[in-house]
């Protein structure tokens, strides 16, 4: 009896093994009821993204520095930063923390350790014993059922489903007792939920699925964090010429998006114009160098679908007598990460590398959408780049917005007109521009490697591969990170193709110049393992763009 009573330990682990994908089946008896199928939902938990899903590895998902509209520019390790007097400047980092994700306790420890395999780019936790979930079950584009559930609930199985094909499942939550159901008389394509202001909203779909009448159909729910977390704000004052302490900070907020709708069939997220401010909290009387926010729950920030960002925005901080008035930084947020904002108060560094007459920036140009206006900046260094277009440094040739914000590009040659012309690099400040032909010649009279502009290395600690660029004493690349930084680096971003559908990740890169080769194709710059040269290239295709100026 006890044999029998071990294999059966043993055969029921290795079910809750093959149970945690995200559908199958159990055990081998028939579930129907007059023909009709059944369908158990297990409620795994909540998702949200940790640090390893922006910065593990070399994926160069990393954090954005730079020049802002309008102010000084500044170049040093990462972080974004603004003038806050003549020798310092304000650098504002974004750190995703390690903390969330949302998994019920009741699940065995085989399942916690397929929880820490199956995602490492996000973590889990419970989503708490009284708070409600909705699942809704379509039947092609029609609800069949819906039902609410909570995790420490009785909850029972959909029943009286046709087994068959063609399901999807939707699952939702505002993470509180709350929950709006679907309008039965809409179709999943047009359906959508209203979504309250300062809520989360936690999603997930799956679709394709198919019920069986002769084994018990059951689907495990993880719920997708839709709402960006701001957990903490650290100002710290990282400069030795500054004597004094902070004497105050006030007026300290994010601006958010209040009501709004989710929609059903991709959980994207639309919002009224109507913004709303999410406040920091912080001591009333200060006089230390560092000070953190005092908010006892995560500052919540909404943002709508297809964007990245808020704007930060501070009052009036004081430090040794020194004020300043109506700080405005944005801030690169991804919906459902929980991150800490460290703000350093530093001294004032150069900007750029200088080869010849010409001055390069310190990283590729990047564009921040806040939801009403863009940004432009450099990314922090030179190894710096996305491993997507939705990060605001790749563009199109000739255009002064990113990516494919905003349109869709399934049909990228009838829409490229949709995007504003110019020069993106100007948006930065004046005297910066995109590369003229004659701006990419002039590196090529400087270092070679086996008679071709340019040298092979590697950057930095990341150990980034790309090609160095500098006067023709370069010879040898320095193994000193702070030698590498004396000369322009160019790293191999890959490039898009199929009409920017498909990325390719090749030792290599297209850095566009602003010169028009023909109505179909604008010169660019191929930085490639063995060689390098200039070319003409589809300007509709997603490259990189190292901005550049005359030297003074």
């Amino acid at each position: 009896m006890n044999e029998f009573i071990s294999k059966q330990k043993v055969f029921a682990s290795i079910l809750s093994i093959s149970l945690f994908f995200l559908f199958s089946c159990s055990e081998k008896q028939d579930f129907s009821v007059n023909g009709k199928a059944s369908l158990s939902v297990n409620l795994i938990g909540e998702s949200i993204k940790n640090s390893k899903a922006t910065s593990s590895g070399n994926n160069n998902q990393k954090i954005i520095k730079a020049s802002h509209n309008g102010r000084q520019k500044v170049a040093d390790e990462k972080g974004y930063q603004i003038k806050f007097d003549k020798d310092h400047v304000v650098e504002v980092i974004l750190n995703p923390v390690e903390e969330i994700n949302f998994v019920n306790e009741f699940q065995g420890e085989s399942n916690k350790e397929l929880r820490a395999s199956n995602n490492s780019t996000s973590i889990q936790q419970p989503l708490g014993s009284n708070i409600k979930y909705h699942v809704a079950i379509y039947k092609g584009d029609n609800l069949v059922q819906q039902k609410t559930f909570s995790p420490n609930g009785t909850n029972t199985p959909f029943t009286g489903l046709d087994a068959g094909s063609g399901y999807s499942l939707v699952a939702y939550s505002f993470g509180n007792t709350s929950i709006t159901q679907i309008n039965a008389s809409q179709k999943l394509s047009e359906a959508s939920i209203p979504l309250e202001s300062d809520t989360k909203f936690l999603y997930f779909f799956k679709g394709n699925i198919s019920f069986s009448g002769e084994t018990e159909n059951r689907v495990d729910v993880i719920l997708d964090n839709k709402i960006a977390e701001i957990k903490t704000l650290k100002l710290n004052i990282n400069s030795e010429k500054i004597s004094g302490n902070f004497n105050a900070i006030r007026n300290v907020y994010l601006d958010s998006y209040g009501e709004g709708n989710a929609k059903i069939a991709d959980g994207s997220l639309s919002y009224s114009s109507n913004l709303i401010q999410k406040g920091f909290d912080f001591p009333a009387t200060v006089n230390t160098r560092e000070i953190i926010s005092t908010n006892s729950l995560p500052v919540k920030v909404a943002i709508p679908s297809g964007t990245t960002g808020a704007v930060l925005k501070i009052g009036s901080l004081s430090i040794g007598g020194v004020t300043k008035n109506n700080l405005e930084v944005p801030l690169n947020i991804t919906p459902g990460t929980r991150y800490e904002i460290t703000l350093n108060i530093k001294e004032f560094s150069s900007d750029g590398i200088q080869i010849g007459d010409l001055t390069w920036a310190p990283g590729n140009l990047v564009s921040l959408y806040n939801g009403t206006s863009w940004t432009y900046s450099f990314l922090s260094d030179q190894d710096q780049y996305s491993k997507d277009e939705k990060s605001g440094d790749f563009w199109m040739a000739g255009k002064v917005i990113p990516g494919r914000s905003f349109t869709n590009m399934n049909s990228p040659i009838s829409r490229y007109n949709d995007y504003p012309s110019g020069d993106p690099c100007s948006k930065v400040s004046p005297e910066w521009r995109t590369p003229t032909k004659g701006d990419f010649q002039k590196l090529f009279s400087g270092a070679k490697f086996n008679g071709n502009p340019g040298i092979p290395g590697t950057y930095g600690a990341s150990s980034t591969k790309g090609r160095y660029y500098g006067p023709s004493s370069l010879v040898v690349i320095p193994s000193d990170i702070s030698e590498q930084k004396k000369y322009l680096f160019l790293p191999y971003t890959g490039t898009f193709r199929n009409g920017n559908i498909s990325r390719e990740m090749v030792d290599g890169a297209n850095y566009w110049s602003g010169t028009a080769e023909s109505n179909e194709n604008y010169n660019s710059l191929h930085v490639r393992q063995g060689y390098s040269s200039l070319g003409g290239w589809w300007k509709l295709e997603l490259n990189p763009i190292r901005c550049v100026k005359d030297a003074i």
